[in-house]
């Protein structure tokens, strides 16, 4: 009795992966593409906030991640319009006159990247993680299973590996920064925006996460309650390396945008 009962659970098991799985197959291919970049990011225990630069310290507020699925890269320009349906003038022209939609989709605010991650959720079939009625106080329903930002804590916990963490400064399997971020204050200069993925990735096999464009978190801000976080520094970061290192937190209002900030999804597992 007790081994048909195993045979049972394990054929339910099976069938429940296999719905999954042709229920996936029927989503549009750029969701498709979508899900196939998601890797499974196993949660643990750290110290948000590290005051480190060269060195490594055990310092900071002490968190627990859940496990969670996180964004290999950068969202690019070819989901968001897939998505939005809409382009911005921070998007430039190549010398041939077109615009590279596999660039991260940058020069978009907090607010357009709430609502991206909603429509994105429903297209998906899945449950919007954020209730915009009020578009100034967004409410963040933390079990819905849609796709969203990450909350700073899982940002910092992405940034430095996670589990996988060597303890480097930077979000990357390097201690410097040639070889993983596109940035003006390093060896590998950008005079501009660069294509997704080009450089190393960090231990979780996220790449980016380090220059290119400030990824935005779902947090307020605690010195300015009004602004929201973003993390891991620019391409036209120059002035400090600082703004680099995975603990590094700057800010920028809701509502507004520079030409050096895009997003990454994270999503419940």
């Amino acid at each position: 009795m007790k081994k048909n009962t195993f045979i049972l659970i394990a054929i339910l098991i099976l069938l429940a992966g296999n719905l999954s799985a042709q229920k996936k197959s029927t989503l549009p291919a750029e969701i498709q593409k979508l899900y196939s970049q998601m890797v499974l990011v196993e949660g643990g225990s750290y110290n948000l906030h590290q005051a480190w630069i060269d060195d490594y310290k055990e310092d900071g507020i002490p968190v627990t991640i859940k496990t969670f699925y996180a964004q290999k890269y950068e969202v690019n320009r070819e989901l968001w319009f897939y998505i939005m349906g809409t382009k911005n003038d921070w998007w430039e022209t190549e010398k041939d006159g077109s615009i590279d939609m596999t660039k991260p989709a940058n020069g978009v605010t907090w607010e357009e990247a709430i609502i991206f991650c909603n429509k994105l959720s429903e297209k998906a079939g899945l449950t919007p993680c954020y209730d915009t009625t009020d578009i100034k106080n967004v409410v963040f329903n933390e079990n819905a299973n849609g796709f969203r930002l990450p909350t700073e804590a899982e940002w910092e916990f992405l940034g430095r590996g996670g589990i996988k963490s060597e303890h480097r400064a930077y979000a990357g399997n390097s201690n410097g920064l040639e070889d993983i971020a596109w940035t003006s204050c390093g060896y590998r200069k950008a005079s501009s925006l660069m294509n997704c993925g080009l450089l190393k990735p960090n231990e979780l096999g996220l790449y980016d996460l380090s220059g290119n464009v400030w990824e935005y978190c779902w947090d307020r801000y605690s010195e300015n309650p009004e602004c929201r976080v973003i993390r891991g520094g620019a391409w036209d970061t120059e002035n400090s390396k600082a703004m680099l290192v995975s603990c590094y937190i700057y800010h920028i209002k809701p509502d507004e945008a520079i030409c050096s900030t895009g997003l990454r999804l994270v999503k419940n597992k």
